[in-house]
């Protein structure tokens, strides 16, 4: 669960939304709240940027000989799957 990428996806997202809900809440305790959070968003963002170029990849074949890069949702001969 933990090196699934959308799972990751998620848990970064809501912890931004607490972010900024707290910033948006005022002064005193919670904007101190909110700057440690800041402080401590790099290791989350990291591990969610890991998740999603480690495993996040889709269905794509491999090229074959002589085929050339090209977008994976559409065929050779140009069609939309």
């Amino acid at each position: 669960m933990l090196h699934n990428a959308r799972f990751a996806t998620g848990v970064v997202s809501g912890y931004l939304v607490v972010y900024c809900i707290l910033l948006g809440l005022g002064s005193g305790f919670w904007r101190a709240f909110a700057v440690g959070m800041f402080f401590c968003s790099p290791p989350f963002v990291i591990w969610m940027a890991y998740c999603i170029i480690r495993h996040g990849g889709g269905d794509v074949p491999e090229l074959g000989e002589g085929m050339e890069y090209g977008y994976g949702d559409r065929q050779v001969g140009g069609s939309v799957r």
